[in-house]
C-alpha cells in the first residue's frame, strides 16, 4: 500500500461492533459459516462448544483486526483517508479474507475509481437486504473523505 492510514480509528472499530454484534455462543451465518463473538469466523481448528467470554471476545476482535488491517495495506495499492480504511475494515468483517481480495470494490479503488467502488458499494447493499444499511453506512464513510 502507498502512504495513507493503516489502521482503524476507535470510531471505526465501533461501527464494526455494532454491524458485526457481539455473540458469546457460536451461530451459522447466511451462508452457513460458524462465527462467534464479533463476527469471528470459526476456523477448523478451533473449538468454542461452550461459548466464550466477553473478553475472549474482545482478544479474538483484536486479533481478527490485526489481520484484516495487514490484508488491506497488502491488497490496496492507493493511499486511504481515515474514514475510508475503516469502511474498508468493515467490509473485510462480512466479506472475509478471500472475498476482500476479489471483491469490485478492492479492485475500482486500486484504480482509483473511488466512484465505481461506491457504485459496487451501493450494489453489494441491494443484493444481500441484511447487509444493506451497514453497505449503506460503509459508503457514507468512505465517501467522506472523497471531499
Amino acid at each position: 500500500m502507498s502512504t495513507g492510514i493503516t489502521a482503524a480509528s476507535p470510531q471505526g472499530l465501533e461501527l464494526i461492533k455494532r454491524f458485526q454484534g457481539l455473540s458469546l455462543e457460536k451461530y451459522r451465518d447466511a451462508q452457513g459459516l460458524w462465527l462467534i463473538g464479533y463476527g469471528h469466523l470459526i476456523r477448523d481448528r478451533e473449538r468454542f462448544d461452550a461459548g466464550i467470554s466477553h473478553a475472549q471476545a474482545e482478544a479474538l476482535f483484536q486479533r481478527d483486526t490485526q489481520d484484516y488491517q495487514q490484508l488491506i495495506c497488502q491488497c490496496v495499492n492507493v493511499p486511504l483517508g481515515q474514514q475510508q480504511f475503516d469502511a474498508l475494515l468493515s467490509l473485510a468483517f462480512s466479506l472475509g479474507p478471500e472475498g476482500l481480495q476479489r471483491s469490485a470494490i478492492v479492485q475500482a479503488i486500486n484504480r482509483e475509481d473511488f466512484r465505481a467502488a461506491l457504485a459496487e458499494w451501493q450494489r453489494e447493499g441491494q443484493q444481500q437486504n441484511s447487509l444493506a444499511l451497514q453497505r449503506q453506512a460503509e459508503s457514507a464513510l468512505f465517501q467522506h473523505d472523497m471531499r
